[in-house]
């Protein structure tokens, strides 16, 4: 935006701060196949399905890349094989929480719930990178629990956990399946 208001001053002071901001994050929080949630907490080593939210909303708007690509593809797969694939079969939407041993983090009710609309950004995280099975077999959960398993068809809730325990009906996050459909649809559909 500084380019564009003619500011080349300050949008280069801004692309230092987020040079330095982008290397003190990845030292920080890079595992190596995906980022912890922080350096300090219970959680600190977790595996959070929603890891790149801001990556996908920089993404979304057009700002680009906060992490290289690189890293954004193995978090995503690393999210995806155990957040999606290590909780209910692969067939309940991604959990928010996993431990790096493949077991769901229980320490709080939100944590070790399935999230629809954080799911199906996610979904959309994996169309994104070009992950189109990842992210069919993501969203497929929530579809197949919203519409098969029980009945949620105009009352989605915000989440579910693995007993199918539900809360909060009829809760607005799971809209974010629109930017799916931003990406267009799956190869061969009609």
């Amino acid at each position: 935006m500084g380019h564009k208001l003619g500011h080349p001053q300050e949008a280069d002071n801004y692309h230092s701060l987020f040079l330095k901001a982008q290397k003190s994050y990845i030292e920080k929080l890079w595992a190596g196949e995906y980022f912890r949630y922080d350096t300090q907490s219970e959680y600190k080593d977790s595996i959070q399905a929603m890891q790149l939210a801001g990556q996908w909303y920089a993404t979304m708007t057009g700002l680009g890349d906060l992490v290289p690509k690189e890293m954004q593809r193995a978090a995503l797969k690393k999210v995806f094989d155990f957040n999606v694939m290590k909780f209910g079969n692969g067939g309940l939407g991604a959990v928010n929480g996993m431990r790096p041993d493949g077991q769901v983090v229980h320490t709080t009710e939100q944590i070790q719930e399935v999230w629809v609309g954080t799911t199906f950004a996610l979904a959309a995280m994996l169309l994104q990178e070009g992950m189109k099975e990842e992210a069919y077999k993501t969203a497929w959960g929530i579809y197949d629990v919203s519409y098969n398993k029980k009945g949620y068809w105009f009352r989605t809730p915000e989440s579910w956990d693995s007993e199918m325990r539900y809360r909060a009906q009829m809760n607005m996050r799971p809209a974010a399946v629109w930017a799916m459909e931003m990406l267009g649809p799956p190869s061969g559909a009609k």
